[in-house]
């Protein structure tokens, strides 16, 4: 089954990347799978690596062969695709293309609930699961935080706060690479940040230590910034 997707998300996971776009006929979100059960079905950089060389930028098309729908209740938009086959560059789109086809995800609250996390026994009932959404958020703060003090060999923390329909939101972890590298030398403490204020949030995996699905700040998108692409 292949399929156009503009890719709207491409953050890290366990190494590789989580990748993440809206078919660009029907609207839908989905979210390219491996089989490697070792980085939780991340993207390799040898799979998001086009023929020419060049690797996919935010807001590209990309042709993609999908194969079975990987069942998870709770990542609905997970899809195993054909490994063999190349992803192929098909267009190039803006935001404002792409929220002529799918627009903003309007909901109550951000996957469920007012925390920074889920717990699948708490959804019981809840027929319609998701695990992306793009939200205009508001009141947008990256948070640099240092790690308690046995983890004083760790690198900073970074964070989201940020509001939506009335509810405030706090501590979203930041999957976006290029937000963490512009934060990297800036000390501790909370900074505003109106650039870019549509959002593009995931669902993590359940971790396994306390059953959680985690939500994070995957991707940032904005109209007028160069610097709407990928650095890999």
């Amino acid at each position: 089954m292949v399929r156009d997707i503009v890719v709207l998300a491409a953050s890290e996971k366990n190494g590789d990347y989580c990748v993440a776009g809206i078919d660009i006929d029907s609207g839908e979100w989905l979210r390219p799978y491996s089989h490697n059960r070792d980085t939780k079905g991340a993207v390799p950089l040898e799979h998001i690596t086009y023929p020419d060389g060049s690797h996919v930028k935010l807001f590209d098309v990309v042709r993609i062969d999908f194969a079975d729908n990987c069942q998870n209740e709770m990542q609905p938009e997970n899809f195993y695709y054909d490994e063999s086959a190349p992803w192929i560059k098909s267009g190039k789109l803006t935001l404002d293309d792409v929220l002529n086809i799918h627009g903003t995800d309007d909901r109550v609250k951000i996957f469920f609930n007012g925390e920074r996390s889920v717990i699948e026994h708490n959804l019981i009932g809840i027929r319609r699961r998701e695990s992306l959404l793009l939200v205009r958020a508001t009141d947008l703060e990256i948070v640099i935080e240092q790690p308690p003090d046995i983890y004083r060999d760790r690198n900073k923390k970074f964070r989201l706060n940020f509001s939506y329909n009335g509810t405030n939101y706090q501590r979203f972890a930041i999957g976006d690479t290029r937000i963490r590298r512009y934060f990297a030398d800036k000390s501790l403490g909370a900074y505003p940040f109106a650039d870019f204020n549509f959002v593009v949030f995931s669902l993590t995996d359940k971790f396994e230590l306390n059953g959680k699905n985690y939500k994070v700040a995957a991707q940032f998108l904005g109209r007028n910034r160069p610097s709407n692409k990928i650095s890999w």
